[in-house]
Order: C-alpha cells, then structure tokens, then sequence
C-alpha cells in the first residue's frame, strides 16, 4: 500500500512536465523522451528497493520478522514493483492536471490495497474476494507471498503471480509512452 502511493503521487512530475511544456521539448529531441521515461523508471525501482530495505530493517530489528526469505521473494517484489510503477505513469499519462493526479492517486492506492488484502488477513479470505483480489496487483503479490511462506523454494506456486504482474508492467510502460508521444503530436 506504502509503495503504491509513493509511486502513484510520485509519477504526477510527468503531469507537471507535461503542463509546463518540458516534455513537448523532449519530442523534439530524438529518443528523448524514451530516455526520460526510463530514467524515471530506474528511479522508481531505486526508490522502491530502498523502501523495501527500511520496511525490511523495521520488521526485523522491531519486530524479529524476515519477510523475505529467498531469491523468489525478491523477484516477487520486483515484479510488484514494475506493475506499480507502469500504473503509476499510465495515470499520470491520461490524467490531465496535478489536481485530477492528486485526487485519483489515494482512491486508487486505498482501492486496490483494500480489495487487494493488505489491510486484512489475505490467508482466511473467502474464495469470491480471493479472486476479486486479483484483480489488483496487491492480491497477485499477496499470492505469490503466501505461497513462499508455505512453499519458499516452489518457482510453480509463484509462476503466475510474478507472469501477471510482469506482463502488466510490460503491457502498461509501453501504451504510457505511445500516449505521451500521441499528446505530443497533437499539441
């Protein structure tokens, strides 16, 4: 839930950039914006893993947990991560102003944290909202997480959870910038 309302209010810079005619600038420079859109993305994902590091030093030195037991365990995060960020620029690609972005990202992030099980016991859940989960991608990374506290090496039980949400970055990252690039050439 932290990690989606950090990116989601953290992708409004393109809505600003946007409005304030930097990135129609960067149309003019071949693969700018490309370049931009990337940079932005590698600093989402070192954003990301650095809250993962305080989340994960919290737990452990407050509370004696380890969340994160083993190499899958990161590529579940990972996956996560890209599918939060690649909705985080789609908002910001169709969203027009900082005050719809401002409006949009609690809702969303309060939305698809609720209905995706992290403020609530994701393991005794009924089977119609175990499924309404997946409609988010808090539900596919809850999944997967389960599955490695029972299973920590079973690359099968979280196959799926890491397919959909990595899918879901590739899908959404690439249809953000076709519609940066369509607003461009429209003015």
């Amino acid at each position: 839930a932290f990690i989606m309302f950090y990116m989601l209010y953290g992708s409004g810079w393109l809505i600003e950039e946007r409005m304030n005619g930097t990135i129609k600038r960067l149309g003019v420079g071949n693969g700018a914006i490309l370049a931009s859109l990337t940079g932005s993305v590698i600093a989402f994902i070192i954003a990301g893993l650095l809250q993962l590091l305080l989340f994960t030093l919290v737990q452990r030195i407050f509370f004696g947990i380890i969340l994160f037991t083993g190499v899958l365990s990161y590529l579940v995060f990972f996956a996560y991560l890209l599918a939060v960020i690649s909705i985080s620029l789609f908002l910001s690609s169709v969203l027009r102003t900082p005050s719809q972005m401002q409006a949009a990202a609690p809702i969303m992030a309060l939305v698809t944290s609720f209905a995706g099980g992290c403020f609530w016991n994701f393991i005794e859940m009924p089977d119609k909202i175990a499924r309404l989960s997946l409609l988010t991608p808090q539900g596919w990374a809850l999944k997967a997480a389960n599955n490695l506290l029972i299973s920590p090496s079973d690359v099968v039980a979280v196959l799926p959870s890491i397919t959909i949400l990595l899918a879901s970055g590739l899908i959404l990252l690439p249809v953000s910038y076709m519609i940066i690039n369509m607003q461009i050439k429209n003015g």
